[in-house]
Parts: C-alpha cells; sequence; structure tokens
C-alpha cells in the first residue's frame, strides 16, 4: 500500500488565493445570488432531504443562513458530510478511493469538491493538473444557447461575461478552476468509473449571498441507491484525446467501459 499523501491538506471549504479576490469581488458586485431561494410551489429541489432530480445544469439553489427554519428543508449541502465516508486502498491500478460504511439512498448529498480556487490560466501552468474541476458550468450552458443548442436561456445564471465575448472565447483569465491537489477534501480521492459503475454525479449548487455564475459549489449526489462499502465513482466527463498528448487508461471494470480516461 502506498503511503498517504505528505503534502495534502485537508479543507471543509474553498480556499481563496490572492489571485482570484478581485475577480471575484468584481463578478459579485455585478450578480450574486441572494435572499430566500425556496421553491414556493413544486417542482421543489430537495423531499426528505434527498434531490429529486438529476443533472439539473442550470443549479440546485439553496437557502442561505439569513432564512429561518420554514426553509431548513432547502438547506441540505450547507449542512455538510452527513455519510460515514472512508477513504481506502483500491489497489495499483486505481490507488486510492472513496467508499461509505452506511447504505446511502438515491438522491442523498454525499460530499462537496473542494481545493484552492484559481484562475484557468494558473491552473494551465500547473504541472500536475489531475485534481482540476472547472467551474465552467454557467459560462457552457450560455454558449450553447448562443449556438442554439439550448432552447432557452432565461434559467442560466448571469455572467460577467457579454455575449460576443463568449462567441468568441474572449474570457480567458476570468473564470474559476478548483484545484483539490494539495487542499480539499474526500472528494479528491473519488475515482472516475464508466456507465453501470457510476453512482454519483456533480451538481451545481448556488448558495447566498456568496454564489454567482462564476462561483457555486460543486456537490456529489447519489443518483442511485448504493449499497455500504460499494466504491464510490463519478464520470470525471474526459474523452480520450481531449487532453493533448496525454492518454489514461480506465480501469473502472464496468461491463460498459469506455477504456480510456482520457
Amino acid at each position: 500500500m502506498p503511503p498517504s499523501p505528505e503534502d495534502f491538506q485537508y479543507e471543509m471549504n474553498i480556499v481563496l488565493s490572492e489571485s482570484v479576490e478581485p475577480l471575484l469581488e468584481e463578478s459579485m458586485s455585478q450578480w450574486r445570488v441572494f435572499g430566500c431561494q425556496r421553491p414556493r410551489e413544486p417542482p421543489y429541489f430537495y423531499e426528505d432531504g434527498l434531490l429529486l432530480e438529476m443533472n439539473l445544469v442550470a443549479g440546485v439553489f439553496e437557502c442561505g443562513s439569513s432564512c429561518g427554519k420554514e426553509c431548513a428543508s432547502n438547506r441540505v449541502v450547507a449542512k455538510g458530510i452527513c455519510y460515514p465516508l472512508e477513504i481506502f486502498y483500491t489497489g495499483k491500478s486505481k490507488g486510492w478511493g472513496v467508499r461509505c460504511s452506511a447504505d446511502i439512498p438515491a438522491g442523498a448529498f454525499v460530499c462537496k469538491y473542494t481545493g484552492e480556487l484559481r484562475t484557468d490560466v494558473e491552473a494551465e501552468e500547473m504541472e500536475n493538473d489531475e485534481y482540476l474541476f472547472d467551474l465552467s458550468n454557467f459560462i457552457k450552458m450560455r454558449k450553447k444557447y448562443l449556438k442554439g443548442t439550448l432552447d432557452t436561456g432565461d434559467e442560466i445564471v448571469p455572467l460577467p461575461f457579454s455575449d460576443d465575448e463568449l462567441r468568441k472565447d474572449d474570457y480567458h483569465g476570468r473564470y474559476l478552476v478548483i484545484d483539490g491537489r494539495c487542499k480539499g477534501n474526500v472528494s479528491r480521492f473519488i475515482n472516475h468509473a464508466c456507465g453501470e459503475k457510476i453512482n454519483l454525479v456533480g451538481q451545481p449548487v448556488l448558495t447566498p449571498p456568496f454564489s454567482n455564475g462564476l462561483f457555486y459549489d460543486i456537490a456529489f449526489f447519489a443518483i442511485r441507491h448504493i449499497p455500504a462499502y460499494e466504491e464510490l465513482t463519478y464520470d470525471y466527463g474526459y474523452l480520450k484525446g481531449d487532453v493533448n498528448n496525454r492518454q489514461l487508461e480506465c480501469h473502472c471494470g464496468a461491463r460498459d467501459c469506455k477504456k480510456w480516461l482520457l
């Protein structure tokens, strides 16, 4: 068994670097989530603490600490990790992984991705980019809308870029990436899987008063019932050839495995 990462520091929340603070301040001054986010009528985000619909690319909007007890049902991710998660050694091919010593019901919040917040320029300059999670969900949504591949743009969270800038890809150095390599939580050790082996999905979650189209939580939810001690996995979203000059085989063991992680 390999030794635990010596340079890893556990962090429950995202750590802001000095380089991103001006970018965040400027974007938050333009638009941020504020006020009560509890839906007054269906569809609701949660029922009995479980997410009702998966792959909500438009985001889940939770209530902040300023809301009262009547909004407690719309604060799930904010409560933190509630299940007994374990980091364990899966073997030489995949290294460390994550499991839970209790059953996890479908729709349950498992954990969120934390680490150091960096700009996309900083992320591109890093030698080790294996633990990056970019916060470009709403940028991608808006670009799809502008290309006509998304029906409506009404539900897209506002961005600090003009549509013309998005069409020209003129936002380099102005969006954010979470780097979980040296600082982060248990999510840093969750492995990739394909098809039938996937049991988690990453979901954008926005909570007032410090969330907007550039900065939000990536929360992992169970997409099905997960028996105790089954390894927790999600699809990293890469295709073979997505990363120049790099190839990485997949060892998830699924019958419908894509064979390649990169």
